[in-house]
This record gives structure tokens, sequence and C-alpha cells, in this order.
């Protein structure tokens, strides 16, 4: 039960703040905060393991989706336009 209170519940709550922080600020910002939060609340500790890693995750998933070849580096849709019925 313990767990639950402390953990899993931040977590949920966290998850409804990244959607509002998502639609309000964009797909950076929202993924760098509450990851970093989410990290906080596993007892990860020190401002450089605290940032570091979000940060590293949106360099990457822009890195990776930027070769696949998708849309997502220049909107905010994730559609692959080469395998989309998009025009």
């Amino acid at each position: 039960m313990q767990d639950f209170l402390f953990k899993v519940l931040p977590l949920s709550v966290l998850s409804f703040v990244y959607v509002w922080l998502f639609q309000g600020f964009g797909y950076i910002l929202a993924t760098i905060v509450t990851l970093a939060i989410a990290c906080y609340l596993f007892g990860v500790r020190g401002l450089r393991l605290l940032i570091l890693p979000p940060v590293v995750s949106v360099i990457f998933y822009y890195l990776f989706f930027g070769l696949m070849g998708c849309s997502s580096l220049r909107q905010r849709s994730l559609i692959c336009w080469p395998y989309s019925d998009r025009k």
C-alpha cells in the first residue's frame, strides 16, 4: 500500500500533467519536466542525474525520427509522410 501512495499515485497524476504540458508547451518541455520529476520520485538525486537523462532522451528521439524521415521535426504530428496516405 505504501508503494501505491508514494510511487503509483504520483506517477498517475504526473501522466495527466504530462498530457496538459504537452498540449500547452510541446513535446520537449513536457518530456524534460515530467521525466525529471519521475526520476526524482524513484529516488534519483543530484541535478545532473535529474536533467541529463531526460535531455538525452529528447535528443535521441529527435535523431531517431529525423533519420527515419518522419515529420515530427517539422510539425507537431508524428506522421511519417512516405508511409501515410496523407498528401
